[in-house]
């Protein structure tokens, strides 16, 4: 025969253990990486499909980025930066700076740190 203190004892311990996994799950779900606004476009040349953007924060070669413009986005990897019609690695804070996109934008324009 079974002892109906011991299923009791047990179903207490699985609902504690449930709870536990809820929390865990919760937890990993507000761990998702958020974007994180670096610029916004002031410019767009549509033939050569460039954006002049002000930064907010820096931006790298090889970094990926979301651009958003009202329902309109689309991601993409930072392939060429210039400063001045120069070549730059990175861009910093404040600065305005020039990257060819393969996407098309419009100026206004926000750029994500993916």
């Amino acid at each position: 025969m079974v002892d109906p203190i011991l299923i009791k004892s047990k179903i207490k311990n699985m609902k504690k253990e449930t709870k536990k996994s809820v929390k865990k799950l919760a937890k990993k779900e507000t761990k998702v990486k958020k974007e994180k606004a670096i610029g916004e476009v002031t410019h767009w040349y549509d033939g050569i499909n460039v954006a002049v953007v002000k930064l907010s924060s820096v931006l790298k070669v090889g970094d990926k980025v979301k651009i958003k413009r009202g329902e309109n986005e689309f991601e993409e990897v930072v392939e060429s930066m210039q400063l001045d019609h120069e070549a730059i690695k990175s861009g910093k804070k404040g600065r305005e700076i020039a990257i060819k996109l393969l996407g098309k934008t419009k100026e206004g324009a926000e750029i994500f740190k993916v």
